[in-house]
């Protein structure tokens, strides 16, 4: 499945498995794709864990240690995520 980009989840539309397995695949090397799948089953499980974690993909654009730093963040408040993500034009922390 091609990756069609976070913006159509903005409004809550349903996401996937596989869209962020997609994600995934898109943003990290085969080397770097366990430690991420790692990362974001930490941002599980909350409420729209899915959805929060193409959020921290889409935040952490294919850094690992910022993929690490938004999975914290999402664990502290996962609504600040899907803000900085989905909502906010610039000024991420």
């Amino acid at each position: 499945m091609e990756y069609r980009g976070a913006m159509a989840h903005r409004e809550g539309f349903g996401v996937k498995a596989e869209e962020v397995k997609a994600r995934l695949r898109a943003d990290f090397s085969e080397h770097e794709l366990e430690a991420a799948e790692a990362v974001l089953a930490r941002c599980g499980p909350i409420p729209e864990s899915l959805r929060v974690q193409l959020a921290v993909l889409e935040l952490a654009k294919g850094d690992l240690a910022m993929l690490r730093h938004y999975a914290e963040q999402a664990a502290v408040d996962y609504r600040d995520v899907l803000y900085w993500a989905f909502y906010l034009d610039n000024d991420r922390p």
